[in-house]
C-alpha cells in the first residue's frame, strides 16, 4: 500500500535545500552582526589628537547641548551651537560624549592628548626637573613631575596673572 505524502519520510534531497537554507539564513545574520557591530565600533569612537594647552574645533552633526569628557584632567569640552571646542589640557587619553538636548549621542570621540612637539625642554637636575616651552624664546612651564619649589613658584605666578587678566585681583582690593 503507497504512503501518503505526510507519511512518507523526508529523503535526503528534501533536507539539504532546506538545511542549506537555514546554514546560510544564520550565515547571512552572522555576517551582518558582525559588519554592523564593527560599523558601530568604528562610528562610536572616532579618534581625535589635540596638544596639551591647545583648542581644536570640532563641528557636530545635529544641536550639541551637553559634552561630557571622561577625565577632565586631560581635556576640556565647551559646547557652541554646531560644534565642540576642545581644549587640550595635559597629555594622555581620555573620551568625550556629544549629546543633544534630548539626550541622544550625537559624537563620541577617543581624545588622545600630545604634548606640543618640539615645542619642550625638559632640564633633569638633581633632585628634579624643569620644563620650558621653547617656540621663539624658551618660557618656563609647568608639567607634572617638575621639581616641586620650581611647580609652587610658576604657579603662584600663573594665579597672579589669571587675577590680573579676569579682574579678580581688583576684586579682592
Amino acid at each position: 500500500m503507497p504512503m501518503s505524502p505526510a507519511e512518507r519520510p523526508l529523503s535526503p534531497v528534501r533536507k539539504t535545500p532546506r538545511h542549506l537554507l537555514h546554514v546560510s539564513l544564520a550565515g547571512v545574520a552572522i555576517a551582518l552582526a558582525a559588519t554592523l557591530g564593527s560599523g558601530l565600533a568604528a562610528a562610536d569612537q572616532t579618534p581625535i589628537t589635540v596638544y596639551s594647552d591647545q583648542a581644536r574645533v570640532l563641528p557636530i552633526h545635529g544641536a550639541p547641548a551637553t559634552a561630557i569628557v571622561g577625565n577632565p584632567m586631560f581635556a576640556d569640552a565647551k559646547v557652541r551651537p554646531g560644534m565642540i571646542v576642545l581644549q587640550g589640557r595635559h597629555f594622555g587619553t581620555t573620551n568625550v560624549l556629544v549629546l543633544d538636548a534630548s539626550g541622544k549621542e550625537l559624537a563620541n570621540y577617543q581624545v588622545t592628548v600630545q604634548q606640543t612637539p618640539n615645542a619642550r625642554v625638559t632640564i633633569f637636575q638633581a633632585g628634579g626637573t624643569v620644563t620650558y616651552t621653547c617656540a621663539n624664546n624658551c618660557e618656563t612651564t609647568l608639567e607634572v613631575g617638575d621639581a616641586t619649589g620650581h611647580f609652587d613658584e610658576i604657579q603662584k605666578e600663573m594665579t597672579a596673572k589669571y587675577g590680573m587678566a579676569t579682574g579678580a585681583n581688583q576684586a579682592a582690593k
